[in-house]
């Protein structure tokens, strides 16, 4: 499944990155850290931190009260961030699909240019030996 960067699972939070840094930081968000030194933020990860610690009045830490729709705004934006994910990855299949069936296009013209196409049979071929005796030599005649 395809991970967020820190830049885009802020900007889908509507939260800031320092915020976000923090929070993998303190334990609160769990980030993969990357060769490169970033972070790869999963989905489903990011809607349980959004769940659990969104911001209330200017503060991260604080969790919602039992009664709020959190857990419902939660889940509607894991699914909307899901679904983009998807069709991104549909796309991607599409055109691997796409350059790979015009690959094989372009190998099957090299093979009929490379490779001869069925050979037809001559009339001198089949005579009285057939195939076979075409193989093992003419047909003996018995004349012993």
């Amino acid at each position: 499944m395809t991970k967020l960067t820190l830049g885009l699972a802020a900007r889908e939070a509507g939260i800031s990155k320092p915020t976000l840094s923090k929070a993998i930081k303190d334990g609160r968000l769990s980030a993969e850290r990357q060769d490169d030194g970033s972070y790869a933020i999963d989905p489903s990860e990011l809607a349980r931190y959004l769940e659990a610690f969104r911001p209330k009045g200017g503060s991260v830490g604080q969790r919602p009260s039992p009664d709020e729709s959190g857990a419902l705004q939660a889940l509607k934006r894991e699914n909307e961030l899901l679904r983009e994910i998807l069709e991104r990855e549909r796309a991607d299949r599409l055109d691997e699909r796409r350059r790979a069936e015009a690959e094989i296009e372009h190998l099957r013209l090299i093979s009929e240019r490379l490779l001869p196409g069925p050979r037809k049979a001559a009339e001198g071929d089949q005579d009285a030996g057939g195939r076979l005796g075409g193989l093992i030599g003419r047909k003996r005649t018995s004349g012993l």
